[in-house]
């Protein structure tokens, strides 16, 4: 990605709003709840992070957003219609989804699975119109994927195929769009890049959510943040009320600090391990005397 590039792309079409609205959300895989009672209104035009250590349920929420899985109770409206209700062409309207993991086993081109965001736009045959090959081609230009548009994707990098996986939600044109660790094969300027695209996808009036474990990212990206751990919601808000020392060190069990940073326009973030409660030693007297 270049800061040179086009970044018109999200003004390509102008997708209506998605609020969307999650109540009392539980599901389990097994005997251990991946999510427990989540409740929480996303709003149009906000970049919101999932934070939380590994397993608080981040990417549960997102794949039960997308409908990947469904919910044992719990109710998610989009614009106040259930998303239990849509069709699935309804659904990829409205919502896209970019995987954390991902596996290309075919050797389509880079173009092709780029254009595969565009289905549910397809009429009957299956044919991609001149609106369709234009968003396409924005969605690689913003990437920087253009110079590997004819690559088989079986070829790229590990970077350069999530690139392509966030190159596909794009171009699905979404007024939701949701990012699980979209940076975590990307180098830093990269990962910047990507970010400041997503944030400008929020204030075009999008519905932007992204798990991320960077926080650094989320401290100087994140308009809203909501913590999970063991499937609970923690917290959720404003950056600046929710990224405390004090709420950090309930998530990640490290001690924290938080400070501006006159670098980013954020906050800075540090942490380091609690330190660890030592036993006092027994003197071998004493041992002997319980014997």
């Amino acid at each position: 990605m270049s800061k040179t590039r086009d970044r018109n792309y999200p003004s390509e079409i102008a997708p209506a709003e998605a609020l969307i609205k999650i109540t009392g959300l539980t599901f389990d895989y097994g005997p251990q709840g991946a999510l427990k009672e989540v409740s929480h209104l996303f709003r149009p035009g906000r970049l919101y992070f999932l934070a939380g250590p590994n397993g608080a349920g981040k990417s549960t929420l997102l794949s039960v957003l997308a409908r990947l899985n469904t919910p044992q109770k719990g109710q998610i409206l989009i614009n106040s219609q259930p998303i239990s209700g849509l069709t699935d062409r309804a659904l990829a309207g409205l919502i896209a989804l970019a995987p954390q993991k991902f596996n290309f086993t075919l050797p389509f081109t880079v173009r092709e699975i780029v254009a595969m965001g565009r289905r549910p736009y397809l009429g009957r045959w299956g044919l991609l119109s001149a609106k369709d090959h234009e968003i396409v081609e924005n969605s690689l230009n913003v990437l920087n994927l253009d110079h590997l548009a004819r690559r088989p994707v079986t070829a790229l990098s590990g970077g350069e195929a999530q690139r392509v996986v966030v190159a596909r939600t794009l171009a699905q044109t979404t007024p939701a769009v949701l990012m699980d660790e979209p940076t975590a094969n990307l180098d830093v300027a990269q990962s910047l890049e990507l970010m400041s695209l997503l944030k400008t996808l929020a204030e075009e009036g999008r519905t932007v959510v992204v798990v991320s474990h960077d926080l650094s990212l989320a401290a100087v990206y994140a308009q809203e943040m909501l913590f999970l751990k063991n499937g609970r919601l923690v917290a959720a808000g404003p950056l600046a009320e929710t990224m405390t020392p004090e709420l950090l060190e309930t998530v990640f069990e490290a001690e924290a600090r938080v400070g501006n940073d006159d670098f980013t326009g954020g906050l800075a973030l540090s942490f380091r391990p609690r330190p660890k409660v030592r036993s006092a030693p027994v003197s071998p007297s004493k041992t002997a005397e319980s014997r």
